[in-house]
């Protein structure tokens, strides 16, 4: 089934930040949290590592055959060290499953909307740069990437401003 993308027909304006440009997901397969993590080591240190393994380079097993894929990894561990959430970034897209610079996430149930999800994201923007309109996104997911992309557009915004005076001259 292809990765469609349903663009909405009002854009974000200055007035409306909402970000209503960013793509809606057509989910047709969701892999279970259990297998996600089953790949990573059961145990760690805390925070977010990359557990990429090597450049990343491997293949998938789906519905068109073995199909070759760099996949990037970022696991964010618990403070017992075990992984709670995942991110999987495809730089080159995987035939079949994502397009270049599309990623995939996913955060145990058991710990949503507890920040997990939004540093992996803020994570994985510093070290790839994101694209965040290439990508598909389930109603919970664009509701994170725009709490996340108003903050750090708000952070940006705040740097650039000059700096109050400070007594009189």
């Amino acid at each position: 089934m292809p990765n469609i993308k349903v663009i909405p027909a009002h854009p974000s304006t200055p007035e409306n930040n909402d970000r209503r440009d960013l793509p809606r997901a057509n989910v047709w397969s969701v892999t279970p949290f259990e297998r996600i993590v089953g790949n990573f080591a059961r145990e760690g240190a805390p925070g977010i590592h990359d557990e990429t393994d090597g450049d990343g380079r491997c293949v998938i097993h789906g519905p068109f055959g073995r199909v070759p894929a760099r996949i990037l990894h970022l696991v964010y561990r618990d403070t017992r060290g075990r992984v709670v959430g995942h991110l999987a970034y495809y730089p080159e897209g995987v035939f079949g499953f994502y397009n270049p610079g599309e990623y995939s996430m996913t955060v145990w149930s058991g710990i949503r909307r507890r920040g997990v999800g939004t540093a992996l994201v803020a994570e994985a923007d510093r070290r790839w740069g994101l694209d965040f309109t290439r990508q598909n996104y389930t109603d919970a997911g664009r509701a994170l990437v725009v709490k996340y992309l108003n903050e750090r557009d708000r952070l940006a915004l705040s740097e650039l401003a000059p700096a109050p005076l400070m007594g009189a001259l």
